[in-house]
């Protein structure tokens, strides 16, 4: 069928009309996967956000508290400080600080830490003409293998040959110290009568003990 030029046109505009409300429907379709058309350009629809996760802070461990536990005391340790018959005034050993105490009477070193012994020895102190001299001391100075050198005239009484020790504790500056003697094989009650010069002779792992222990300034009483 032959259509007019009048006819024609307005069959062209019905259908242009008709393709406008479909590409309108179409472009608001929620369906669409790359998003709405603006204005000729296609916008990207953006995703929800998500909410932040809050994470609760840890809880704290609690600390236990130490419990002071008190020094315990040697099995068997002779405490020269507790025997009436060691000659010791009462009160002689501190409730702090370190302590030397040595028995003339029972020829017996024993050491306190804040009053509590901590070891005991048996010594062998000055022989009768060559007593270890009683006194309050304190340890002024320490030795580690030391050569013993007598300040006697040879022939008298006091000269002895030169000898080694290990370990010296002195206490007076006249030449006295608590040291171990490697000649001796005896100590105690009774060696006295053949003993030292003076000094307080300890045996060897007795010695190396007290030595390793003792500092400088701790005090010693000879008693």
């Amino acid at each position: 069928m032959r259509i007019t030029t009048p006819l024609a046109a307005l069959l062209c505009l019905a259908l242009s009309a008709c393709a406008g409300s479909a590409g309108a429907a179409s472009a608001g379709s929620p369906g669409s996967a790359s998003g709405a058309s603006v204005a000729g350009r296609t916008v990207a629809k953006a995703a929800p956000s998500a909410a932040p996760q809050v994470v609760p802070a840890a809880s704290p461990t609690p600390t236990a508290t130490p419990v002071p536990t008190a020094t315990p005391r040697p099995a068997g340790l002779i405490d020269v400080a507790a025997r009436s018959e060691c000659g010791v005034p009462d009160g002689t050993v501190p409730a702090t600080g370190q302590m030397i105490v040595v028995s003339l009477a029972c020829q017996e070193l024993s050491t306190y830490q804040d009053g509590v012994p901590v070891l005991s020895t048996p010594v062998t102190t000055g022989k009768p003409a060559l007593p270890t001299p009683a006194g309050h001391y304190s340890v002024l100075s320490r030795s580690n293998h030391y050569r013993m050198v007598s300040s006697w005239p040879y022939g008298t009484i006091g000269w002895y040959a030169p000898s080694w020790v290990t370990w010296v504790l002195w206490f007076r500056t006249d030449g006295y110290g608590i040291h171990d003697a490697s000649w001796r094989t005896a100590y105690g009650p009774g060696t006295d009568a053949n003993g030292s010069h003076g000094c307080i002779n300890v045996p060897h792992d007795a010695m190396q003990q007290l030595y390793s222990w003792a500092r400088n300034g701790a005090a010693v009483d000879v008693v």
